[in-house]
């Protein structure tokens, strides 16, 4: 299978949409046309893992480069090699990096808290503490 090249990207038109290109090494590319008449395409690697066949994203062309695509082909299939599936790995990782910016900000938070001035308590007892039959 031949290799896909910059100038093959580069000649995709609007007229191209839902065309598939495919690459060695189990990648390959859906090409979508959006609104304003420009055109990406998005990348994945296709690979079986416990006997079921996934895809992994590997980018999109133009806002990636085709080296940085095929360099996350090469990484998901070294992935797969050890027995680790990409897509999970992925999300895994995408929920422990959101988790440590939730203990982060729950810290900052923590603090803020702790230094606030008489003002800025009162002025919170007036809008949430204080609940007055009469409206206060």
């Amino acid at each position: 299978m031949a290799k896909i090249t910059q100038k093959t990207l580069e000649s995709f038109r609007v007229k191209h949409d839902g065309q598939n290109v495919r690459d060695d090494g189990g990648l390959f590319g859906r090409v979508r046309a959006k609104t304003d008449g420009t055109v990406s395409v998005s990348f994945y690697y296709r690979f079986r893992f416990n006997d079921k066949i996934k895809d992994f994203s590997c980018g999109s062309w133009p806002a990636d480069s085709l080296t940085s695509i095929r360099s996350q082909r090469d990484s998901a299939r070294t992935q797969v090699a050890e027995g680790v599936d990409p897509g999970a790995l992925k999300k895994i990782t995408k929920k422990e990096t959101q988790d440590v910016i939730v203990a982060k900000l729950a810290v900052i938070e923590q603090a803020r808290i702790k230094n606030l001035t008489v003002q800025d308590l009162f002025d919170a007892w007036i809008v949430d503490g204080v609940s007055r039959k009469d409206g206060n």
